[in-house]
């Protein structure tokens, strides 16, 4: 496959991975019910796969490494679950746009336990894209509830970070497969946990839900970040993270076509400052390699 060609299939999953806000929607069952189905489907897909292509692999790898790929679960869960139950309180404009904030999380991170320095430039576009944050917040401030969802995607947009970071390492020792299949796995048993001994109580869900539940696993998961994991092996990190960055522009239009959300002029300069924040930063650290 050429580079254009993988290019194209990366795109490609960012569209899957905007459909996640449309299909919670639609969904009548808890958040982390939802991201419980979404991951045992998900699990019930990958897992098969990788012990029939990488068997061998997943026997052979070290304790640190499935440690931290069972670790990178169960953040990704929670991840999952504050960024659905956000959706409940702000516009998938609002959410979408805000949970994109996770490169810059990434960046202080890697300062702090990479001591990889950020430039002036870096902190400046960081700067100007929080101030469109918060121009999304205040147009959510009407009641608590708005408020309430904007710091969960923020929440969502940290763990998103803290998830790619600590699985940053392993991915270079483990294959794409190998990692997701464990990452699944450790993110359905955390969602179960949390389902059960949560507000939630039960799985209980109706066929609906069900196959809503699915449409996240198969579109959002198997089609949308594990293809994201495959394509940093072939093309460059700032390439995938600007793509992601069209998730907020392929969700709010999705949001208006399925109902009828019209995002307000504030969150939509807002997310404007966002999005050119987040492009000028991947691009001023865009690597050389």
């Amino acid at each position: 496959m050429d580079s254009a060609a993988r290019r194209t299939v990366i795109i490609g999953a960012s569209v899957m991975v905007s459909f996640s806000a449309i299909f919670f929607r639609l969904a009548d069952s808890p958040a982390m019910v939802m991201v419980f189905y979404r991951m045992l489907f998900a699990s019930a897909i990958i897992v098969p796969l990788a012990l029939w292509r990488c068997g061998r692999e997943l026997l052979s790898i070290g304790r640190r490494d499935a440690f931290v790929s069972i670790l990178s679960g169960v953040v990704f869960a929670v991840h999952l679950a504050a960024y659905f139950e956000s959706l409940e309180h702000v516009s998938i404009a609002s959410c979408l746009v805000l949970t994109d904030t996770a490169v810059f999380f990434v960046a202080l991170f890697m300062m702090i336990f990479y001591k990889e320095s950020v430039s002036r430039k870096g902190w400046g576009i960081i700067a100007l894209t929080f101030g469109g944050c918060v121009l999304i917040a205040s147009s959510d401030m009407s009641g608590e509830t708005g408020l309430l969802g904007d710091m969960l995607a923020l929440l969502s947009s940290v763990l998103f970070a803290v998830y790619a970071m600590i699985g940053r390492r392993v991915r270079t020792r483990v294959s794409t497969l190998a990692y997701t299949s464990l990452l699944y796995l450790s993110a359905t048993v955390t969602s179960l946990a949390i389902s059960l001994f949560g507000e939630a109580g039960s799985l209980a869900c109706g066929t609906d839900d069900l196959l809503l539940g699915l449409g996240l696993a198969v579109c959002c998961t198997v089609l949308g970040h594990t293809v994201y994991n495959w394509g940093l092996k072939y093309e460059k990190a700032a390439f995938v993270a600007i793509t992601t960055l069209l998730e907020p522009v392929f969700g709010s239009f999705l949001g208006f076509l399925v109902f009828g959300e019209v995002p307000g002029i504030v969150v939509i300069v807002g997310s404007a400052i966002v999005l050119l924040g987040v492009y000028l930063f991947s691009v001023e650290n865009t690597p050389e390699d």
